[in-house]
């Protein structure tokens, strides 16, 4: 679904077509400009610039957002609230710190941790692929 979107945001004309302007802005104004995300709401950015002198117009590539709820029960990044998840990744974290401050001073533990994190990545896909075992 996404893709099929931002196909539609890819040349001016489609822009123009699908799109609501939110902004204009000229060469003397600042070009930074922030937008509210509402939860479980999508939104697809794009800008077109144009050219007075040679009457030409241009569009970026478009960038999109998704903002999401960790206390609604739908629509929700319902898989960073699990109680799985925030150890797994706590623990990766740690992993991370150590790798990164001490790991060339114990060279034999960090050879260790890599080749867990690359195998555990590999069998982590395998498994999931492989079997009805589900996430959590």
């Amino acid at each position: 679904m996404l893709l099929k979107h931002l196909q539609r945001m890819v040349s001016v004309p489609q822009v123009k077509a699908n799109a609501l302007k939110v902004v204009t802005l000229t060469a003397n104004d600042k070009t930074s400009v922030s937008f509210s995300s509402l939860p479980g709401q999508g939104v697809i950015y794009n800008v077109i610039v144009w050219d007075p002198f040679l009457n030409t117009s241009a569009a970026y590539v478009p960038a999109h957002t998704y903002a999401c709820s960790f206390e609604a029960g739908e629509g929700s990044c319902a898989s960073l609230g699990r109680v799985s998840s925030k150890v797994f990744f706590t623990l990766f974290a740690l992993l991370g710190f150590f790798i990164c401050f001490f790991g060339h001073r114990f060279w034999k533990t960090e050879l260790f941790f890599i080749g867990f994190i690359i195998m555990g990545f590999f069998f982590y896909i395998l498994i999931t692929r492989l079997t009805p075992i589900k996430y959590d």
